[in-house]
């Protein structure tokens, strides 16, 4: 529904627009902002050649480059992403340009889903198959109760099947895909801003072999992709820092407020140290249980001891040579223990 609606369309291009107006390669269309509703949007006229024409080759290798350099500028940078980049979706304007359409679906990545996403690229780059296994982890593709050697080999095929093929054959996208379905059967998640995060991957390395059926995926990744990523990072680690600085000072300021009046609790014998506990009402519980077993081990054993002794009299009536109170004892002191045993299993079960 959210594709359908251009008044939420208008707002992705007039974003988009901002993002890449200091762009040389990349042409976003503007929205007539005087003319949109939910149901018609109004947009400038654009055109060219589609990304698979034939007169598109001989300059296919550049605009691969440039393509990719705007996702990962998207996918780094901006943290939203065209989701749907197939031909249909862009035009290679007349003087080289890289032409956008058809913002109804947007991916967006948070800073610290941004941040995952990169470890886990960079971990395939390097081929470290223990770093690509906790940035999986990371990015909630799968629960903590795993079989850890099980996915870790799995990606260690993963790694070295990639590390046999032509770096021309690399495929940031399928490698994501075939991680993600290692967890069949193993608590598998799939957060739905990372399932369009890799339709977009997987259309976008399409478009990138129509334009160009021998760029180094790899090559490209390695060389720009960890830069980017990496510079990235850094300027959201400086935009934490910001934070962290207006932090302390509220903390500074807070500080001689707190010794004050914790220094005149003291002074006025009015200081307590509030004490919680979590997770004891398990312990609790299990603790009532054993002394009702306790409990219960006892009385039958004392059955056993009083019936014992009964045995050895003549006390009528009898059965069989046999006192009945000793045996109605005995059987008293069995069926107490049936129970006791029954509670243990039950609880050895849970």
């Amino acid at each position: 529904m959210k594709e359908l609606d251009f008044r939420q369309e208008t707002r992705n291009i007039q974003r988009f627009q901002d993002a890449f107006k200091d762009f040389s390669t990349i042409h976003v269309p503007a929205a007539i902002i005087e003319f949109f509703t939910e149901t018609v949007m109004v947009q400038e006229l654009s055109g060219g050649r589609l990304v698979n024409a034939p007169s598109v080759q001989k300059e296919g290798s550049q605009l691969a480059t440039n393509f990719s350099d705007a996702y990962l500028h998207q996918f780094f940078v901006m943290g939203y992403f065209h989701a749907d980049p197939h031909p249909g979706n862009l035009f290679i304007m007349d003087n080289g340009i890289i032409c956008f359409h058809d913002f109804g679906m947007v991916g967006y990545l948070d800073v610290e889903t941004r941040r995952k996403l990169a470890a886990f690229f960079l971990a395939l780059i390097n081929q470290d198959s223990e770093w690509m296994f906790d940035a999986y982890l990371d990015l909630g593709f799968l629960g903590e109760d795993v079989n850890r050697q099980e996915i870790q080999r799995g990606l260690n095929e993963l790694i070295q099947d990639y590390a046999n093929s032509p770096l021309k054959e690399w495929s940031i996208a399928t490698a994501l895909l075939s991680a993600v379905s290692m967890g069949w059967g193993s608590q598998l998640r799939m957060p739905h801003h990372l399932l369009v995060l890799v339709h977009a991957l997987l259309t976008m390395e399409a478009t990138i072999r129509s334009l160009d059926p021998e760029f180094n995926m790899i090559g490209y990744w390695q060389d720009k992709g960890s830069t980017l990523m990496t510079t990235a990072l850094k300027e959201q680690l400086e935009t934490s820092k910001v934070r962290l600085k207006y932090e302390s000072a509220i903390l500074a300021q807070e500080i001689p407020k707190a010794l004050v009046q914790l220094m005149r609790k003291t002074r006025t014998g009015k200081f307590e140290i509030p004490l919680r506990h979590h997770g004891l009402e398990d312990f609790e519980q299990h603790l009532d249980r054993s002394s009702n077993r306790i409990s219960l081990a006892l009385v039958a054993l004392g059955l056993y001891i009083a019936s014992s002794l009964l045995m050895q009299s003549r006390l009528e009536p009898m059965i069989s040579g046999m006192p009945m109170l000793a045996l109605g004892g005995y059987a008293l002191a069995l069926w107490v223990t049936f129970r006791l045993l029954q509670g243990i299993s039950r609880s050895g079960r849970t």
